[in-house]
């Protein structure tokens, strides 16, 4: 019965309060409208500021990922040329070293390759 009773008591002062807002002016009013616009202006331009600040935060991370992931792919390329290169230049040696055996792998080679292409 309390809540009815506190209800009660702010039902009983809106007709009052309203009574007082009859006695704005004009004048009050659009200062009020002005003073309004002028937070909303504030405000907008305080979450333009705030998004840009974001904006640029995840533009400049992103740019940084971007930098870090081409590094990292420069290096894994480089290794991976270096690696082929010295299989290149072993199998090289090894043919130099034993051209018959070469030639008898690279005909196994080509033979079994002709028996796939062959049976499909």
């Amino acid at each position: 019965m309390a809540r009815t009773e506190d209800t009660d008591t702010s039902v009983k002062h809106i007709p009052h309060e309203a009574k007082a807002s009859k006695n704005v002016s004009q004048d009050d009013l659009k200062g009020q409208v002005e003073q309004l616009r002028s937070d909303i202006e504030a405000l907008t331009g305080l979450l333009g500021r705030g998004a840009r600040e974001q904006y640029d935060s995840a533009r400049g991370a992103a740019r940084d990922h971007a930098r870090h992931a081409r590094d990292t792919a420069g290096r894994q390329y480089d290794d991976a040329l270096r690696v082929a290169e010295g299989y290149y230049t072993e199998a090289e040696q090894s043919i130099r070293r034993n051209p018959t055996m070469a030639v008898g792998i690279a005909t196994g080679i080509g033979f079994l390759i002709g028996l796939i292409a062959t049976r499909r």
